[in-house]
């Protein structure tokens, strides 16, 4: 079980290249304002930051989703076809 939380101790990159998105993974998102309460985020195995490049200081809740989800669905695809 994976949160995003934007002081994560874990980058979704580094989450992606080492491995740690290749098993099923149920992810917790919380209110954009105020995050996931801390009893859900104690809930989580890491959390899990989106690195941002520039000035923005944020994602809204369905594009920081968008993103985790598809890298989890990146890293569990089948690689041969």
């Amino acid at each position: 079980m994976l949160a995003a939380d934007g002081a994560g101790e874990v980058d979704l990159d580094e989450a992606a290249d080492t491995g740690l998105l290749t098993a099923p993974t149920a992810w917790l998102f919380g209110n954009e304002a105020w995050g996931l309460p801390d009893e859900l985020a104690a809930l989580a195995d890491h959390r899990v930051r989106i690195p941002i490049h520039g000035r923005a200081e944020s994602l809204n809740l369905a594009t920081a989703a968008a993103l985790c989800l598809y890298a989890s669905a990146r890293a569990q695809r089948p690689t041969s076809r």
